[in-house]
C-alpha cells in the first residue's frame, strides 16, 4: 500500500477553480474587520514581508528578529538576503520557548524589534508568555502559523503568516494578516502567470489520483524526491515567484468552503494514530491530547532511538513518514547552547494526518509502525 504524503486536489475542485472568483482571504481574517490580508506564493515570503512591515512601522531599515532555534533554516533564506540580524533563543523539549533563558538574553543585550513565535504542527504555543515578553522589551510579535490550518483560539489574531498550501490541496499559497489596513494594497496584477509551475503540479496529482485510485505503488519513483528535500537552496531557486498565480487563488477560494471537512478528518486521523501508538515502547506522542480547537498539521512523535531507520523502513513500504528540514547553521553549529532543538531535530518522526487519508491507510501506517519498532529492538 502507497500512502501520499500530501492531499490531492478532486477533479471537482480542479475544474470549478477554472471558473471560480479569487479568494479574498475571509476565513484567515477574523476581527477587527480592518485587517488586512496578503497573499503570497509561499509562507516563507509572507514572513519576510510581515518582518519588513513591523520595521518600517518601528521606523527602522534594519533590525533585530528573534526567532526559536528549532526553525527551518530554508525559510529564512529571504530575511538573510535581507540583512536582518538574527537571533535563535532556545526552546524546551514541549517547544514553549525557554522564558528564563529568552529574558536573560534580553537583559543582556539589545531587545529584539521582531519576536517570531511559531505554533507548532498545529498547536497553538505560549502566546500569553510572548505577548508580556514582547510589551515588556518594546518588540513587535509576529506569529508563524504556517502550520495552523485557521487562526484558532487567540493564535493568529496578531500580525501573523500561514501557509495554507501545506494543509491543502494546493500549489501555492502564503497569507500575511496584519491587524490593520496595509499601505501596501495588492492588485490582481501582482499575481503572475505561472502556468508552467501550475502545470507541473497539477499533472503530478492527477497521476497520484489515476494510480491511487487503481492502486499502483508510486513510492519507489517518489524516493529520489523526498532525498532532494536536504537540498533547500535549490528547492527555493526553482520557486522564486513571491506572489500566486490566479489559478491558485481560485482553487483557493473552491477549497476553503470545506474547511470544517478538512478540521474534521485531520483531528479523526490524529486521533486513530494517538490511540494506536499508546503505550508502544520507544514512540512518545510530542502531543499526547488534542484539544478541541487544534486542527493538526501531522503526528509527531518522539522516537527514543534509531529514527532515521524507523523512518528509512517506513519511506520503504510506502509509508511518507519524515523529520524536520535542516536546522540553521548558527543553531547545528553551537549544539552546547542549542541541545534542545538539535535533540529534538534528531528524534522527532512526523507522519500524515492529511483528510485525503482512508481508515484503512491509517489503520496501515499504524500497523507497521508497531511492526518495524518490534524488529529494530
Amino acid at each position: 500500500m502507497t500512502i501520499h504524503s500530501a492531499p490531492i486536489p478532486s477533479l471537482k475542485a480542479l475544474w470549478q477553480a477554472l471558473f471560480a472568483g479569487l479568494s479574498d482571504g475571509e476565513p484567515w481574517r477574523g476581527l477587527p474587520p480592518e485587517k488586512s490580508v496578503q497573499f503570497f506564493s509561499r509562507g516563507l515570503w509572507a514572513m519576510t514581508e510581515g518582518v519588513a512591515a513591523i520595521l518600517h512601522k518601528k521606523g527602522r531599515e534594519n533590525g533585530q528578529v528573534w526567532l526559536p532555534d528549532y526553525f527551518c533554516n530554508e525559510a529564512l533564506i529571504p530575511l538573510r538576503r535581507n540583512e536582518i540580524s538574527l537571533y535563535f533563543y532556545p526552546i524546551r523539549k514541549d517547544l514553549s520557548p525557554d522564558w528564563g533563558k529568552i529574558e536573560s538574553e534580553a537583559n543582556k543585550s539589545d531587545p529584539p524589534d521582531v519576536f517570531i513565535l511559531v505554533h507548532y504542527f498545529g498547536f497553538p504555543n505560549c502566546l500569553d508568555e510572548a505577548k508580556g515578553f514582547c510589551d515588556k522589551h518594546g518588540a513587535e510579535l509576529l506569529e508563524d502559523c504556517a502550520h495552523l490550518l485557521l487562526p484558532v483560539n487567540g493564535a493568529g489574531q496578531n500580525t501573523a503568516f500561514f501557509s495554507p498550501r501545506k494543509l491543502l490541496s494546493l500549489p501555492e499559497g502564503g497569507l500575511l494578516i496584519m491587524p490593520y489596513n496595509s499601505p501596501v494594497q495588492q492588485t490582481e496584477k501582482m499575481f503572475v502567470s505561472g502556468k508552467r509551475l501550475i502545470s507541473k503540479w497539477l499533472i503530478r496529482r492527477l497521476a497520484q489520483r489515476v494510480m491511487l485510485t487503481m492502486g499502483i505503488s508510486w513510492h519507489r519513483f517518489r524516493k529520489r524526491a523526498v532525498g532532494n528535500l536536504h537540498n533547500p537552496a535549490d528547492r527555493l531557486s526553482g520557486s522564486m515567484r513571491i506572489f500566486p498565480d490566479k489559478y491558485t487563488l481560485r482553487l483557493l477560494g473552491v477549497i476553503e468552503k470545506d474547511l470544517d471537512y478538512v478540521v474534521k478528518k485531520r483531528r479523526g486521523n490524529y486521533m486513530r494514530l494517538l490511540r494506536s501508538v499508546d503505550g508502544m515502547k520507544g514512540i512518545k506522542p510530542l502531543f499526547p491530547s488534542l484539544p478541541d480547537y487544534v486542527c493538526p498539521y501531522t503526528f509527531p512523535m518522539i522516537l527514543s532511538e534509531g529514527r532515521d531507520a524507523v523512518a528509512s523502513r517506513l519511506n520503504h513500504f510506502g509509508l511518507p513518514a519524515s523529520s524536520w528540514p535542516d536546522l540553521p547553521p548558527e543553531v547545528s553549529d553551537r549544539n552546547d547552547e542549542h541541545k534542545t532543538a538539535v535533540w529534538l531535530q534528531e528524534h522527532i518522526l512526523l507522519l500524515p494526518v492529511h483528510q485525503d487519508l482512508s481508515d484503512k491507510q491509517v489503520k496501515y501506517m499504524a500497523f507497521k509502525l508497531r511492526d518495524i519498532l518490534g524488529k529494530e529492538k
